[in-house]
């Protein structure tokens, strides 16, 4: 999209070092900073991720993450996002 770190930085109410941190694979990122990410550039989670794949043949993911919901709608959100991600 050509945005500036600092554009995108303001828009998710966040410091320019945790984007360039998230851009760069140089540190832990909040998901729901991931998510606000993707509605920034207007893209998927999933095709965020599926993007990078393409630049590389082989990549794997390790995903690790500790999650506080405060109701069950909460969580089926969060497994609907995880399920959207899943290969079809």
């Amino acid at each position: 999209m050509n945005y500036s770190q600092e554009y995108v930085a303001v828009q998710l109410r966040v410091s320019n070092s945790t984007i360039s941190r998230a851009e760069s694979n140089a540190g832990n990122v909040k998901l729901y900073v991931i998510e606000e990410y993707c509605k920034v550039l207007g893209i998927s989670i999933a095709d965020l991720f599926a993007e990078d794949a393409k630049q590389q043949t082989h990549r794997t993911y390790s995903v690790g993450f500790q999650i506080e919901v405060g109701s069950i709608e909460e969580l089926q959100k969060i497994e609907k996002l995880f399920l959207s991600m899943q290969k079809k």
